[in-house]
């Protein structure tokens, strides 16, 4: 059980690309919530789980409550960890220590929309190169698709099975403390989202109903993806050695803040035409994720986009 039965904890589990970022920072603006001081604390992953982290959990020390130092007594605790969905014992463990005081929340994406997504921002790190259409993307995934130790980028296709990742979420906790959001909604009706996200966690929705939610993380084209990536783990490095210092983490978190929008502005490339997947690689996706879809839709309410896209072909 957790460390004090008193504590509530929200965790968004999600998908990666799929406004988990947007999430968290209107988390942090509502005043009873504390959210982690890392925003991805990664704590709970499988400890072989191919992403660095600053602790993990060992099975018998907890130390997750260290991410909330900052907090005050009855707030909500959020964090987001997308990957928390693809990990094998992380829904195993957070309920065993845990139980009935988290909430699970789950954002989901249109696999192909996020395969696109997924596209643009691999070749925006640098992990693509720039001449490599998105039809030779996704076919290398298809090509690789079972093997072991894959770089993040290129488990894209596969981890957008997401009914066959959701059923040990299911089995281990409650129905009722597992929520699913679409990205499709949260980006048409943020603030219906959010009202019903802080319903379900027990905190004011009211502090929703005129509040300005502005998209976070967005991909973008960049002139210098390799500056973008010295960048990236400049941040990782400062953000992680200072999570457990709150008067320095709260204004290096003011500093970025004010300085990251001008240095993507500055490294900010003219925008580039959306991606074309052609139909015959488009109709692959759709066969592939059929299955998946049809079990996903046992589970949860469906996007009418989703039903028509994956459902109604036979």
């Amino acid at each position: 059980m957790s460390q004090d039965s008193a504590k509530r904890y929200l965790i968004i589990g999600g998908t990666t690309k799929a406004a988990t970022t947007s999430l968290y920072f209107y988390l942090q603006d509502h005043p009873e919530v504390c959210v982690s001081s890392i925003k991805e604390t990664r704590y709970f992953l499988d400890p072989a789980y191919p992403l660095e982290s600053v602790s993990r959990y060992d099975g018998k020390n907890n130390d997750y409550d260290s991410y909330f130092a900052h907090s005050t007594a009855g707030q909500l605790l959020a964090e987001a960890t997308p990957d928390y969905l693809y990990s094998p014992v992380t829904a195993s463990w957070i309920q065993g220590l845990y139980a009935e005081a988290v909430q699970m929340l789950f954002l989901l994406r249109d696999p192909i929309s996020r395969v696109e997504s997924w596209y643009k921002f691999a070749r925006q790190d640098g992990h693509l190169p720039a001449d490599l259409s998105i039809d030779a993307y996704i076919g290398q995934m298809f090509d690789t698709l079972g093997q072991e130790n894959l770089p993040q980028h290129m488990r894209a296709l596969e981890q957008g099975r997401y009914a066959h990742y959701l059923k040990p979420w299911y089995k281990e906790f409650d129905k009722a403390q597992v929520q699913v959001v679409f990205f499709e909604e949260v980006k048409d009706n943020p603030l219906e989202v959010m009202q019903e996200i802080a319903k379900r966690a027990g905190i004011d929705p009211a502090f929703y109903e005129n509040y300005t939610a502005e998209v976070k993380n967005e991909t973008r084209a960049l002139k210098n993806p390799g500056l973008h990536q010295a960048y990236k783990r400049f941040r990782f490095v400062v953000r992680n050695r200072t999570h457990k210092l709150p008067f320095i983490h709260k204004r290096l978190a003011w500093l970025r803040r004010t300085v990251e929008p001008f240095y993507m502005k500055l490294n900010e490339a003219k925008s580039e035409p959306a991606p074309v997947i052609s139909d015959a690689v488009r109709e692959r996706l759709i066969r592939y994720y059929q299955p998946d879809v049809k079990e996903l839709s046992e589970m949860v309410k469906l996007p009418d986009a989703w039903q028509q896209r994956y459902l109604s072909v036979s």
